[in-house]
């Protein structure tokens, strides 16, 4: 009978973007929903965190990831003086996209408490406990032939090569969402492609297996790596449908007016951050083609996201009075909102370039509702064959093919069919969690 190892997940990335954000979104979903269910199999794991101040590596006891369901948690960490003094340049940040009094109000008390505190800034031997959080530091001299699982991207190489050297008979499960800074680099932010350029022979070279969501993603890796000569282990394992927030009608009362409003009209729906590579200017382009039409009848475009610093352009793009009144644009929504979006909406639009997976794609999917991708990268994988693809950087069609969805109920009611049938049992968190804990028990 095998001994179960000991399970060590690093939750970095959640302290970090909470810095930033409450929402859980990209890779941080990821990295909550597979937290999330790690607990829930009741394996023996503990959750740890790389302090950037010190660069150590502490242990964080008395999670309970059934009663969390943002990064508010994390704030506290993330804002304490044990990761360094605040920067007045987030809070400031925070403070711009803040609309409520109370919610800027706590933002400046927290910043003022997390910078006038006295506390040592590095621990030592003592934990410290925040917000019912036990702050320790991860002592590796007692784990001795564990499994490390990395599920974010990381960037002090030095630190966690010393972690992983420092654990006698250590096992290490990377998992890598894309190799998309080195594929195309014109889409990254200054200096991401310097960082994959170390990051992906690193997690190549310490790591026992390499966990991904695509075949694609495996078949991008292999140009950078030799994947015949190590006994690194590359498996594609998918990523869920799964949308973990629901909503209730109490819930409706309290999201945006706006996004109550929806429930009138007929809309579909473009979920992801507004960047370059997720292309939404030639999603508004064909929508103003649609707009244009004979065939437009008062429906309405929803997009739900964060805009990236580069393209605030495209906000007063969407505000232009051409298409102002037909286009709805829903930044931060939360999770609840979300979930109503996509539940109310007739179909969703994803005109992403290039994925390592695209879980607004297998979120749409979930929801039973078609949605428009282009067919290239991981995206036809994210949809499980089941969406509408459609040719790459082509306007018309993308026009055409939200025009026959609209207009079309035949055509329409094939393609929610087409879901429902070749989805059958949905595949959940839980099931993404099974095939990272088997591919552990087979090491």
């Amino acid at each position: 009978m095998s001994v179960e190892k000991e399970l060590f997940f690093d939750i970095s990335d959640l302290v970090y973007e909470s810095r930033k954000t409450n929402h859980v979104t990209g890779i941080q979903r990821v990295v909550f929903n597979t937290a999330w269910n790690l607990q829930k199999t009741g394996r023996k794991v503990s959750f740890f965190w790389r302090n950037d101040t010190d660069r150590l590596f502490y242990i964080l006891d008395g999670i309970d990831f059934n009663h969390i369901n943002d990064l508010s948690t994390f704030r506290s960490i993330a804002m304490s003086p044990l990761s360094g003094k605040p920067k007045w340049s987030r809070t400031r940040k925070e403070l711009l996209t803040s609309k409520k009094f109370r919610a800027r109000l706590k933002l400046i008390i927290q910043f003022l408490k997390a910078y006038f505190n006295k506390q040592d800034q590095a621990l030592v031997d003592t934990p410290v406990i925040i917000n019912g959080i036990t702050i320790r530091r991860f002592d590796t001299s007692k784990a001795s032939g564990a499994t490390l699982l990395f599920f974010s991207i990381i960037s002090d190489f030095d630190a966690y090569e010393a972690l992983i050297s420092s654990i006698n008979s250590v096992k290490v499960i990377f998992f890598y969402h894309d190799v998309i800074p080195l594929s195309i680099p014109e889409t990254c932010g200054n200096g991401e492609s310097a960082l994959f350029k170390k990051y992906i022979p690193f997690i190549y070279e310490k790591g026992d297996v390499l966990l991904t969501s695509s075949q694609f993603n495996i078949k991008d890796l292999s140009k950078y790596v030799d994947l015949n000569n190590t006994n690194t282990v590359v498996k594609a394992i998918g990523l869920p449908t799964e949308v973990k927030a629901g909503y209730s009608n109490l819930d409706i009362v309290d999201m945006r007016p706006e996004v109550r409003w929806l429930k009138q009209y007929k809309f579909c729906l473009c979920v992801g951050s507004i960047g370059p590579r997720k292309n939404h200017y030639e999603l508004l382009l064909a929508w103003q083609r649609y707009f244009s039409s004979d065939s437009y009848s008062g429906e309405v475009l929803v997009i739900a996201g964060g805009i990236v610093g580069e393209m605030e352009w495209m906000r007063d793009f969407i505000a232009r009075e051409s298409i102002s009144r037909a286009v709805l644009y829903v930044p931060h929504a939360s999770d609840k909102e979300l979930a109503f979006l996509y539940d109310n909406c007739s179909f969703t639009v994803y005109p992403s370039l290039y994925e390592g997976w695209g879980l607004p794609v297998s979120e749409s999917i979930y929801f039973r509702k078609p949605v428009i991708h282009y067919e290239i990268s991981s995206m036809p994988e994210a949809g499980f064959g089941l969406g509408n693809p459609i040719k790459r950087r082509n306007i018309k069609d993308l026009e055409g093919e939200i025009c026959k969805l609209f207009t079309d109920t035949v055509y329409y009611e094939t393609c929610v069919k087409k879901i429902e049938k070749g989805m059958g049992a949905r595949y959940t968190w839980s099931d993404f969690t099974d095939k990272v804990l088997s591919s552990i028990d087979e090491l």
